[in-house]
């Protein structure tokens, strides 16, 4: 048995995965992100006091907090949980407990939503744009069509590789599988050890050929999950605050746990702020808190551009003014964390008209489209839409999502026919 693999490494142009003839053999077989310190007047003997408390629960974990942030419980099986999701390449943690961690949000929304971000993650990676370490099979699904076959790109052995979607099956003119180009050797090897319980004769070789790569779009898509990841976000940060109390920002975080459905505390977020934007490098993430007398606020900045206020309480036990920003670098593959002067982060509106919020998602594009441009891979189309959801589930969303009225005037609408109007003789 003779077995060769089909594969290909950056730059990605070359597919992979293996030929198995079964049954019948056949001969038809940038400015680039250089981190920039964050500019801001501090205030001395608060700030200085801000900056020790930051600095020692960032970075000593040993002090094992008695509560968790997430559901204000005491702690009985210690856990921890990443500031900026491990997905994206964040290092610091936080004390939690290990049910909110390990059991609530990976099943709840962590996963669904770094599917996505893993996808955008891998197509960075393979452009050379961003330094974030990838976990080993991380895929993007049905990235890329070439002569009418699909394929994904995944990470394998420290580099992108293209892998057809699904296998592909070769029969004959009576309908018999002939070969089946099969994605792994794990998958071509049950293949083979079933045809051969059968009596068929199996054959197995190695065929490589190159498939050029030459995607130009990206498809984002904005669902529930990505407000849910940011109020989790949010929250993890604003735990490292002086004085902060888990239990000011529970009725937020019920939509983490499942007791809420709607998802209104966090809102896709189309104003500018400077503070913020200004000091990001490209492509890269953000995480902004805020406490106040308004309360405890939250901004979460996805690849430079995507943002998502998170509103977590609208009162807090303590109202001392302060503030601090994280920064995830993806060219360098760096975090930091910095206490900072309140920038007077307000409350995002409830709720949109629909055209603001289409012209929103098509300013996010653009947005994208430039920095990856100016980042140095050019061509390239990053495009946003909402996930249609049925009429049913439409008043369990976010009112966020889309204007309420626009919902019932436009889809509510379209479920019950008019009555005919009555003739007049």
């Amino acid at each position: 048995m003779t077995v060769k693999r089909w594969r290909s490494s950056l730059p990605v142009g070359q597919s992979g995965g293996v030929l198995c003839s079964v049954g019948h053999p056949s001969d038809d077989a940038e400015d680039s992100g250089i981190p920039r310190q964050l500019q801001f007047e501090l205030p001395s003997p608060q700030v200085q006091r801000f900056c020790l408390s930051l600095a020692a629960q960032c970075a000593t974990l040993e002090n094992v907090r008695s509560v968790c942030p997430y559901c204000a419980a005491q702690i009985i099986e210690i856990s921890r949980d990443h500031i900026f999701p491990d997905f994206l390449g964040g290092t610091r943690k936080i004390p939690a407990c290990a049910t909110c961690n390990n059991k609530i949000f990976g099943a709840r929304f962590e996963s669904k939503a770094a599917r996505q971000l893993l996808s955008f993650q891998l197509m960075l990676s393979s452009l050379g744009l961003s330094q974030i370490p990838l976990k080993q099979g991380v895929r993007w699904e049905r990235a890329y069509e070439h002569h009418g076959e699909l394929y994904d790109l995944e990470h394998r052995d420290g580099g992108p590789v293209l892998i057809r979607t699904k296998p592909k099956v070769i029969r004959d003119e009576h309908g018999r599988v002939i070969s089946v180009e099969a994605r792994s050797m794990k998958e071509v090897k049950a293949l083979a050890v079933s045809r051969t319980r059968e009596g068929l004769p199996v054959e197995i070789q190695e065929v490589s050929y190159r498939v050029p790569f030459e995607k130009r779009h990206f498809d984002f898509e904005f669902g529930p999950d990505f407000g849910r990841l940011a109020m989790k976000m949010s929250a993890a940060l604003s735990s490292l605050l002086p004085h902060f109390d888990a239990a000011d920002i529970q009725p937020a975080m019920r939509v983490l746990r499942g007791d809420e459905t709607r998802v209104d505390e966090a809102r896709r977020d189309f104003r500018p702020f400077p503070s913020v934007d200004n000091e990001l490098p490209l492509l890269s993430h953000a995480i902004y808190v805020e406490r106040g007398l308004t309360g405890l606020h939250g901004l979460v900045v996805l690849f430079g551009t995507i943002r998502m206020y998170c509103k977590l309480a609208s009162r807090t036990t303590n109202r001392e003014p302060c503030a601090a920003v994280g920064i995830l670098d993806i060219s360098t593959n760096q975090e930091r964390f910095t206490p900072i002067n309140p920038q007077g982060l307000t409350e995002a509106p409830l709720v949109i008209r629909t055209a603001d919020h289409d012209r929103g998602c098509d300013i996010w594009a653009n947005e994208l489209k430039r920095q990856i441009s100016e980042a140095g891979a050019e061509g390239w189309l990053v495009r946003g839409r909402m996930p249609c959801r049925p009429a049913s589930v439409l008043w369990q969303s976010s009112t966020s999502d889309r204007m309420l009225q626009s919902w019932s005037s436009n889809t509510l609408g379209q479920q019950r026919p008019r009555r005919p109007k009555p003739k007049i003789d």
